[in-house]
């Protein structure tokens, strides 16, 4: 059996096609969401300020400054870059602005 098949099957009796979900609150929602901005390099903290009343400078100011020394982000104009060292080992930074029920020492 392909994968494509269990999928229309599910559509086919009227259920959601889903192998797995979780329900995420705003506060997952919100980290989700920076984390994927910062792999792409570039985060506009005004943003999540509007959209989450948060200021992410704030809330993350030990794991940001952490990246700061390391050479590996600036901050410009209320945008938070990633040079390309940065982006090269993105994956491996951000652990650190995971809940902390969501960290693991598993490599990802």
């Amino acid at each position: 059996m392909t994968e494509i098949e269990p999928y229309l099957e599910a559509i086919a009796a009227g259920k959601l096609p889903l192998k797995r979900a979780f329900r995420t609150n705003e506060e997952e929602r919100m980290i989700r969401e920076f984390i994927l901005q910062m792999k792409l390099g570039h985060v506009e903290l005004d943003y999540f300020s509007k959209k989450f009343g948060v200021n992410m400078a704030d809330r993350y100011s030990e794991q940001l400054a952490g990246l700061s020394e390391e050479g590996l982000l600036s901050v410009e104009n209320g945008v938070l870059l990633l040079n390309r060292d940065g982006l090269l080992c993105v994956d491996n930074l951000l652990h650190d602005f995971f809940l902390q029920e969501h960290r693991t020492n598993k490599i990802v």
